[in-house]
């Protein structure tokens, strides 16, 4: 609902901004944060945010990257947490009170997910900048987070209204994943918030705050948590350094695996060479086509939310490379997932029950589950889209060796880093004998004369 000037929260019953609303996130966040000074000298720097709201403090963040003074090729990631997204039409609303952000403000609504819990992945479309954004409960996306925060935002609503934003176990994560030194500002400077942060190792001190109110919080990390949680290898990420925007990678595979990798490492603002011995998508990914459906749990596990995820994210980037394509790439005519006995059924009801997908993207259909969204794609014009203008060497990789901290692909070019995407064929390499990879044949039924099944039509083409 409206009060006033501002937009209200009707679970908190508190506004999300005040009525100068882009003056005081640049007073409080910006400059509290020590932003945009710290964009000149940084080759990759990540801002993270509790609360998302409107998306204003990220928008105000990426304007002013896109104006910093900064060095070639840098990056900017925004991490932001927001658990009651706003609907597209208010969060358009409130957007009319920034013209001055009029063209960012529309290309970040443009890819806004739908309200989905998780992580969301979205390419900005410029100025080297990327938002994840996680939509659920804050201490558990960011438990479940990882990263290395420059900068953070604490802009939740008021503490006395939402504590659980402002808990010490959420200010514990924050530090996990803070970089050195990172600083942080806030509007609030209610004495739980900052025993709170300085519990968790920051430093905080009052300054001038904005408006009406008189004082704000701002300061850094000082201290680094004592322990942190034990987690399994392929999800540590601070066992090395991070690659640098321009660092080289060698991707040996042009199947849909390696046409990603790629695809993915160009957005990051690295720069991929792919390796391929015949030609792309000439394995396993040359089928005639591919199903695009999701493969849903109806209990909240890790496995479940990840193919939830994987299914809203391919949706969003076949929808935007069909827009750049000839628009034979991807056929959104619905799949239907027919349900074959009782069992197949209870479990569809219960699906529809827990909310695997948002309501818009899975409904119920007499033979079973519609999911309007899905699809067929064309798997080779779909790598070739993935490509784009990636180096592609028609060489087969015979031998990879780190030398001097470099990657040597056939004794040849230098890499930083080497991604590994030929499916069984990457047993040939020593550094994988430890993987436990296995084969498994597959199969396609092609019927080029065969007619539309009956109830196609009720579908779309």
């Amino acid at each position: 609902s409206e009060d006033g000037a501002a937009l209200r929260s009707v679970f908190f019953d508190d506004i999300y901004f005040a009525e100068d609303g882009l003056a005081e996130t640049g007073h409080v966040f910006l400059k509290g944060a020590g932003l945009p000074e710290r964009f000149a000298q940084a080759r990759r720097f990540t801002v993270g945010e509790l609360g998302f709201g409107t998306g204003l403090n990220m928008l105000a963040a990426w304007d002013a990257w896109r104006r910093a003074d900064k060095p070639a090729g840098a990056r900017l990631e925004l991490l932001s947490l927001e658990a009651f997204p706003l609907s597209p039409d208010d969060m358009a609303r409130a957007h009319e009170r920034w013209p001055a952000l009029a063209d960012l403000s529309a290309r970040l609504r443009a890819v806004l997910p739908p309200p989905h819990g998780g992580f969301h992945r979205l390419d900005l479309g410029g100025e080297g900048a990327a938002l994840t954004l996680f939509y659920g409960d804050v201490l558990d996306g960011l438990s479940r987070a990882e990263a290395r925060v420059d900068a953070w935002f604490f802009d939740g609503f008021a503490p006395a209204k939402n504590p659980a934003m402002w808990s010490p176990a959420v200010f514990a994560e924050t530090a996990r994943l803070s970089a050195d030194e990172a600083t942080f500002a806030t509007f609030t400077v209610a004495g739980a918030v900052r025993r709170a942060l300085e519990g968790a190792g920051f430093a905080a001190e009052k300054r001038p705050g904005f408006g009406r109110k008189r004082d704000m919080l701002a300061g850094k990390l000082a201290r680094r948590p004592k322990s942190r949680p034990v987690r399994k290898p392929w999800f540590e990420t601070r066992t090395g350094p991070a690659l640098s925007p321009g660092a080289r990678v060698a991707v040996v595979g042009a199947g849909v695996a390696g046409a990603s990798a790629a695809f993915a490492l160009k957005r990051a603002g690295l720069v991929p060479t792919v390796y391929e011995a015949a030609a792309p998508a000439s394995g396993a990914s040359g089928n005639p086509a591919g199903l695009v459906m999701p493969r849903l749990d109806a209990d909240d596990t890790p496995a479940g939310r990840f193919y939830a995820g994987a299914y809203l994210h391919a949706i969003a980037l076949l929808t935007a490379l069909q827009a750049k394509t000839d628009n034979a790439l991807f056929n959104p005519c619905g799949v239907l997932l027919r349900a074959g006995d009782d069992r197949e059924r209870a479990r569809h009801e219960k699906l529809l029950a827990a909310r695997a997908l948002p309501a818009a993207w899975m409904s119920a259909h007499e033979d079973g589950l519609f999911f309007p969204q899905g699809g067929v794609v064309d798997p080779a014009r779909y790598v070739r889209a993935l490509l784009d203008d990636a180096a592609l060497r028609p060489e087969k990789v015979l031998t990879l060796k780190k030398s001097q901290g470099a990657w040597r692909v056939n004794q040849a070019d230098a890499f930083d880093a080497v991604v590994i995407a030929n499916g069984l064929d990457a047993l040939r390499f020593v550094q994988m004998r430890s993987i436990p990879l296995a084969g498994s044949t597959g199969q396609v039924d092609h019927f080029p004369d065969a007619p539309a099944p009956a109830h196609a039509s009720a579908f779309g083409p």
